[in-house]
């Protein structure tokens, strides 16, 4: 017995040492404002998204005095962008989804917000201050970082999927709809995002078919009005896709089946979009930080703490429940307050921050600022250029956000040889139609006012060697 009592001190302060140990491996060391001395490019709040979650996080934390930096990726506003419409957000009885993005863009920035269309592509999160490193080559020390990368479109796991990924299988509506002008096109869920894809394709397809797993639409009550408002938009209830055909390039029927009778039909189709839900974007952090079974980044509830101190997770990333903007945005603000608290706590204060002002991050990058055509006049005015160079954006497209950097580059090279310009489609639709393309991420060569050709911009690579064969 007395030996009995004489091991139990020492497995309880073994098991101490191990516990501690382990905190200290995952990150939880208690950060010291002394290792900030030789660093530069501090962040001391990092918001990695800029869907309502980020935004949000980043509107409070710079109002409270630190520096915030947003990486808002390819997607300011985050997937609300690729809604037409929102009539639920509190306080604004109707207001258009890529206007939601944009307005809470400038309420950050008013007070000090600095949003980079930059995005995180590696992050160390072993030791503080954090490292992260962004895909324009920016390394960063931030000393808070707040996750809000949101989610990723869920795809179907049926035949055909991924071979027509791209050839007519996607998810964005807002950006292909013109694509499917007279067209049939399937539509897979029932929810608010799903109808509210439908109606964003009924104008221009001759036929959208929604394929609905459940037996009842989950749409709320008055967006299944607006859709009843469509003739050429059916409902297919209790129905789900088993696979996706075609000829290798492009998709020409979709295969269901009834679930009430295991009965099989071909749907013939052109395009098919899919709002079936997400999956958390966290792979950048799965290796660093505590997920749960369904790849969540776990947060200490009722704060968003996660697993490693002073990074905080909010959103779609963090909760697989609830799924609504006015929620993720009142979770961005929630771990913009533990933010706040853990650089309070860790004796970091705005007038802390004023004494290291030279090593704060400052974006000194000189880019050159390619005009955007948005109006008639100021298309005309580019067309009496003898030589032009127009690129077509969408703020959806990631292949546009990915050649930013190289055709605003090209622009500054070339510009002794040709004027450059770019032209957004979602705006301005009919400038492009005039030009002969409702498409973006479109390089196209102008001659005396005239479209002499155009190509398809898929990388950085293509864009150059376009730009060396016809300006040279």
């Amino acid at each position: 017995m007395n030996k009995i009592k004489k091991i139990i001190p020492l497995l309880i302060t073994a098991l101490a040492l191990a516990g501690f140990t382990a905190w200290k491996r995952s990150g939880n060391q208690t950060p010291n404002l002394k290792t900030l001395s030789d660093k530069t490019n501090i962040v001391p709040v990092l918001v990695i998204g800029s869907g309502p979650t980020g935004l949000s996080a980043a509107l409070f934390t710079a109002r409270a005095g630190f520096k915030t930096v947003v990486l808002s990726g390819t997607q300011l506003g985050g997937h609300l962008s690729e809604i037409s419409t929102i009539e639920n957000w509190p306080g604004t009885p109707k207001m258009k989804g890529m206007s939601l993005g944009t307005e809470l863009e400038k309420q950050a920035a008013q007070f000090g917000a600095q949003v980079l269309k930059d995005n995180a592509v590696d992050v160390n999160l072993s030791s503080w201050p954090f490292t992260v490193k962004t895909s324009d080559g920016l390394v960063l020390t931030p000393l808070s970082i707040i996750i809000a990368t949101g989610g990723e479109p869920k795809r179907l796991n049926v035949p055909g999927i991924n071979t027509y990924w791209g050839k007519g299988v996607g998810v964005c509506t807002i950006c292909d709809a013109p694509l499917n002008k007279g067209q049939k096109v399937v539509v897979v869920g029932g929810s608010d995002t799903a109808a509210e894809r439908a109606m964003q394709l009924a104008p221009f397809a001759e036929k959208v078919v929604m394929v609905v797993r459940e037996p009842a639409l989950q749409a709320a009550a008055s967006v299944q009005d607006y859709l009843k408002e469509y003739k050429n938009i059916s409902v297919m209830l209790d129905t789900q896709v088993t696979s996706i055909e075609g000829d290798g390039n492009k998709i020409n029927q979709v295969m269901v089946k009834h679930n009430q009778t295991n009965q099989q039909e071909a749907i013939p189709a052109h395009a098919l979009y899919l709002s079936v839900g997400f999956t958390p974007r966290s792979d950048l952090f799965k290796k660093q930080l505590k997920l749960d079974s369904n790849g969540y980044i776990a947060i200490t509830r009722p704060t968003h703490h996660t697993s490693v101190k002073g990074v905080f997770a909010a959103g779609i990333v963090a909760d697989g429940i609830y799924n609504k903007a006015s929620v993720s945005s009142g979770m961005g603000v929630q771990a913009a307050i533990d933010a706040i608290n853990f650089l309070q706590e860790i004796g970091y204060t705005p007038t802390v921050e004023q004494t290291i002002a030279h090593q704060i991050f400052a974006d000194t990058t000189q880019k050159t600022q390619v005009p955007v055509i948005a109006t008639k006049e100021e298309l005309d005015v580019a067309l009496t250029k003898p030589v032009v160079i127009v690129q077509t954006i969408h703020p959806l497209c990631s292949l546009c956000h990915n050649n930013r950097k190289t055709f605003s580059s090209l622009a500054r090279d070339y510009a002794q040889k040709a004027y450059f310009a770019q032209l957004d489609i979602s705006k301005a639709a009919d400038l492009a139609h005039q030009l002969g393309t409702d498409q973006a991420s479109i390089i196209l060569l102008i001659k005396n006012g005239k479209v002499v050709k155009q190509v398809k911009a898929l990388n950085s690579d293509q864009i150059l060697g376009f730009m060396k064969e016809n300006l040279n």
